[in-house]
């Protein structure tokens, strides 16, 4: 960025006096204040090294510098635990300020209680410079199949055929049956359209044993044990 700034307190010499730098860059602006005579600055300076030479009527002349360097640039990181997205900005030059719209800024680094989706993620230093990346939040909660979709499994243990209903269904559900290795037997897809779901099971063909059912709308999941008894 090309925002830094040389600024040359001069007092005594013969007026008018003039102010150069090299190499030549940026904008020169000449005025007075209460403690300079005459105030040399230059703006819109990239960064570099310079020299800034004051002349004044009678050919005296006084040579000095200046060194700009340039901030590294605004960098973060961003993670999430659950459905909080967490923030945390480096780089530029601190303090920093977060956003998930580019609108709303905050010093808070974490945005809490958000739906899975696609976020732009935006940090600021305060020279405002910012920075920005896309984020995919997609969260797996872990539930009680009894108590957020009033799961029951009739009968379990059972020889096999299990009749699965739920209360407060999901409009869509995934269905898988492993077993205690984690190894995948069955695997099936329902749409129940919310409201009351009645399906069964049928593990008839499977050894005596315990099944796992895990049961998934795509945010959220849950497991329940089928055990087969002959």
């Amino acid at each position: 960025d090309q925002d830094g700034i040389i600024g040359i307190c001069v007092d005594g010499g013969i007026a008018p006096v003039t102010a150069t730098i090299s190499p030549a860059a940026g904008t020169f602006i000449g005025s007075s204040s209460a403690s300079c005579a005459f105030l040399a600055t230059f703006t819109n300076l990239p960064a570099g090294v310079y020299t800034v030479t004051i002349t004044d009527a009678a050919g005296f002349s006084v040579t000095t510098g200046g060194t700009i360097t340039e901030p590294t640039p605004v960098e973060f990181e961003v993670t999430n635990q659950g459905d909080t997205l967490v923030v945390v900005g480096s780089g530029g030059t601190f303090s920093y300020e977060y956003s998930i719209d580019g609108i709303n800024w905050q010093a808070e680094q974490l945005f809490p209680d958000l739906p899975n989706g696609l976020y732009t993620v935006y940090v600021r230093d305060i020279n405002l410079c910012t920075s920005s990346t896309t984020y995919l939040l997609d969260v797996i909660k872990t539930i009680d199949l009894a108590d957020t979709w009033g799961m029951n499994i009739s009968p379990n243990p059972s020889t096999g055929m299990f009749q699965i209903s739920l209360s407060d269904a999901p409009s869509v559900l995934h269905a898988d049956v492993v077993d205690m290795t984690g190894r995948m037997l069955r695997h099936l897809e329902f749409n129940p359209g919310s409201g009351v779901f009645h399906t069964q099971i049928d593990l008839q063909d499977l050894p005596q044993g315990v099944y796992v059912l895990r049961l998934s709308d795509g945010t959220n999941t849950g497991a329940v044990r089928l055990s087969v008894v002959r």
